[in-house]
């Protein structure tokens, strides 16, 4: 089953001009690279950004308030250096991150990531786990692969 969320709006003249302009810009890329919604994210930001439709969409007026994911926007390094400070915390059965400046916080399930890291056997080893966590998409889970897009 198809869900369309768009059914009950309708576009004004210079609306239905962008969307069919954004669409153009799109399909083009498309063309250009067919397997460009397919794989690993990291391996395609260098051609997205420079794209046409990524240089129009940046110009483009947000008239709501958006929001990103960290996995997006910075390299996994960058995120495994900010666990080295004391204020880090993680829980495993979360697999989320939370930040607190108090000695004293404590939420169950909650660890700082610097006292995870000396209970195993090799640092970079851990390291390397929470890497794979904070990952946006492993390599190995495709688009095309998974579950959730044989409806589309």
């Amino acid at each position: 089953m198809v869900i369309d969320f768009a059914r009950d709006i309708l576009l004004n003249y210079e609306e239905v001009v962008t969307e069919r302009k954004l669409d153009s810009l799109r399909e083009k890329m498309l063309e250009e690279d067919p397997c460009l919604l397919q794989h690993d994210f990291r391996t395609k930001i260098d051609k997205i950004l420079k794209s046409p439709l990524y240089k129009c969409l940046y110009r483009m007026p947000k008239p709501a308030i958006h929001h990103l994911h960290m996995t997006a926007t910075v390299s996994t390094d960058f995120l495994l250096e900010l666990t080295y400070d004391w204020r880090v915390l993680y829980s495993k059965t979360d697999n989320l991150f939370k930040v607190s400046a108090d000695e004293n916080f404590s939420q169950p399930g909650y660890i700082r990531v610097s006292k995870l890291r000396n209970y195993w056997k090799d640092a970079q080893e851990f390291d390397d786990m929470l890497k794979h966590k904070m990952s946006l998409r492993p390599a190995h889970n495709h688009r095309e692969d998974h579950k959730i897009w044989e409806d589309f």
